[in-house]
């Protein structure tokens, strides 16, 4: 069986950690990048601030040659000027040397002897014109291959640590007489002289790096571990919280029992979540508690019904057992007891189909019927009733009178009806039965005088009247009792047959 809590917290965890571990990562990476490129922005200023050390210089041996070339292209003839110019372009190759001079005291990084911080510099005709005191045996000549001004690779350092490397060209290199720079600016032109131009590597240990994202990443697994671990706790005691509603709600369920199917399952206080559940339940209940008070009704209803007719019965047998040797009466016994049992069996089967058209599993079925002898029939089978306490029936309805109504549920109603007022109605008294018209519906009326001397009872509404009220519901025909000029008055609005 699943249980909700541990799916809840299943989930509320999974997700957390799920959500943590998302977050991390994206932690974890734009720290790195921002480290990285702060690292790389280091070295590009390390490299930047050697290059501010690198020098041109004529040497002394075409320092007069050169000196002639530069005066012809400034002073001469366009012709003259280009032709000279060119002479002078060529002669720089030979003429013209890039120098380096690092103070190291300004820079000890360069000279310690873990090699953590290393450079190397290249002429662009591929001399190697200086390299650090730590760099041993290193060497990067790949880093000047790349068709870019800055480049930036990992590599490995002397004593076997991890490294990154910048490679920078230097386009041009300053003269160290600031008196050059300018003229040779306007000699050179956009023609580009490799005599002048130097690629600068700088690489420096990038272990202190490593360790700052591994103390990184091992904070972050274990603070998302922590995390992980507190929102557990909370998703676990959030979710017992949460569930306390549905603790209470088995509490109640359990205590309905067959004899409190009135009490219904409180709304007040639960979740709205669960408020449509156990609205449907309460609905659910409802209907039991209606399906329960129809049960206890039929039984009732049987018991009531059948009162008279077993009375009857044991009656007849009485009789026929005392005087067994008589055939007439031996012969109207049984025959009585066949009315009888017949009678009791169209009862039962009027009180079932009863409940289940209640309960709307079958329609009650619908027949013309003339009134006068139905209730003449229902009548006569309270004949031993009506002997015994002298009533008479008095019927004054025609005989072309007919409604529509179910057959047995009208029997039953009808015998209800007189056996009331024959049970209620003083001795010798006339029980009348009349009918009135009103726009389709013919109105039934069964009136007995009200009991006035002693031995009468006083209540003219017996037992029989709530099972009428419960057909007459079920049939959707109309009842109503009064009383009025000292006779009690049942009446009984029942269609017309069209």
């Amino acid at each position: 069986m699943r249980s909700l809590r541990r799916h809840l917290l299943l989930f509320v965890t999974l997700g957390t950690v799920t959500l943590l571990a998302l977050g991390g990562v994206i932690l974890f990476f734009s720290v790195r990048s921002s480290v990285r490129e702060g690292f790389d922005e280091g070295l590009q200023g390390r490299a930047q601030a050697l290059a501010a050390h690198l020098r041109l210089e004529v040497l002394p041996a075409y320092r007069h040659r050169m000196a002639t070339l530069g005066a012809a292209v400034h002073g001469g003839e366009r012709t003259g000027d280009e032709a000279a110019r060119q002479a002078l372009v060529a002669l720089a190759s030979e003429a013209l040397r890039v120098r380096f001079q690092l103070d190291t005291d300004a820079y000890p990084e360069y000279s310690a002897p873990d090699g953590s911080a290393s450079f190397q510099i290249w002429t662009s005709d591929g001399r190697e014109l200086a390299r650090s005191g730590s760099l041993a045996e290193l060497s990067l000549p790949r880093l000047a291959e790349a068709d870019a001004p800055v480049r930036f690779r990992d590599v490995t350092l002397p004593g076997g640590g991890a490294g990154r490397a910048i490679a920078l060209d230097v386009a041009h290199v300053p003269f160290a007489d600031e008196a050059w720079n300018e003229a040779w600016a306007r000699i050179r032109g956009g023609t580009p002289i490799a005599a002048s131009s130097a690629v600068v590597v700088v690489a420096r240990d990038r272990r202190d790096v490593d360790d700052l994202m591994a103390a990184l990443l091992a904070g972050l697994l274990f603070s998302g571990l922590v995390l992980a671990a507190g929102a557990g706790a909370l998703a676990y005691l959030a979710s017992g919280r949460a569930l306390r509603p549905l603790t209470a709600l088995r509490r109640q369920v359990e205590s309905l029992h067959a004899e409190a199917l009135h009490e219904r399952i409180r709304l007040d206080n639960l979740p709205s979540e669960l408020t449509p559940a156990v609205a449907a339940l309460n609905d659910a209940l409802d209907r039991l508690e209606r399906s329960f008070t129809r049960e206890r009704e039929l039984a009732s209803r049987l018991a009531h019904e059948l009162r008279t007719p077993i009375a009857e019965l044991r009656a007849i047998t009485d009789v026929a057992r005392r005087w067994p040797d008589d055939p007439q009466l031996q012969a109207r016994a049984v025959d009585q007891g066949h009315e009888i049992a017949a009678h009791m069996t169209r009862v039962v089967s009027v009180l079932l189909r009863l409940a289940r058209a209640e309960s709307g599993e079958i329609p009650l079925e619908s027949a013309h019927l003339q009134l006068r002898t139905a209730l003449q029939a229902s009548w006569l089978r309270l004949e031993a009733l009506a002997s015994s306490r002298e009533h008479t029936l008095e019927v004054r309805i025609d005989d072309a009178v007919h409604v529509d109504a179910d057959p047995e549920v009208l029997d039953a109603v009808l015998g209800n009806v007189l056996q009331n007022a024959a049970e209620h109605a003083p001795r010798g008294s006339v029980i009348e039965a009349s009918v009135a018209r009103d726009n389709g519906t013919i109105q039934l009326v069964v009136s007995n005088p009200l009991g006035t001397s002693e031995g009468d009872a006083p209540d003219p509404e017996g037992l029989g009247l709530p099972l009428v009220r419960a057909l007459t519901r079920a049939a959707g025909i109309g009842f109503r009792i009064a009383t009025r000029d000292g006779r009690f008055h049942a009446s009984i609005d029942l269609p017309r047959a069209s």
